[in-house]
């Protein structure tokens, strides 16, 4: 007899029969949210930094009465 076709036999009938109403209920085991969250923030601040190097924020807008390299551009120079 093969052992390894016997336990396979017993295997698929416990999986079988476990989505019968009368199968015994056995509690899911609990997570663990730590390694998650832990995770989940390394992904999500690695993401943001591929993202500034991919697309830069764009430019400040400039302040009324200056263009863009800094000079004013209302009254007299000098």
């Amino acid at each position: 007899m093969d052992p390894f076709g016997i336990r396979a036999i017993e295997e698929t009938n416990l999986h079988v029969l476990s989505a019968r109403p009368w199968a015994p209920v056995v509690p899911d085991k609990p997570r663990s949210t730590s390694s998650l969250v832990s995770l989940r923030a390394g992904t999500a601040s690695l993401l943001r930094w591929v993202a500034d190097h991919v697309e830069p924020a764009p430019p400040a807008a400039p302040v009324a009465g200056e263009s863009q390299n800094g000079v004013p551009t209302s009254g007299r120079v000098g």
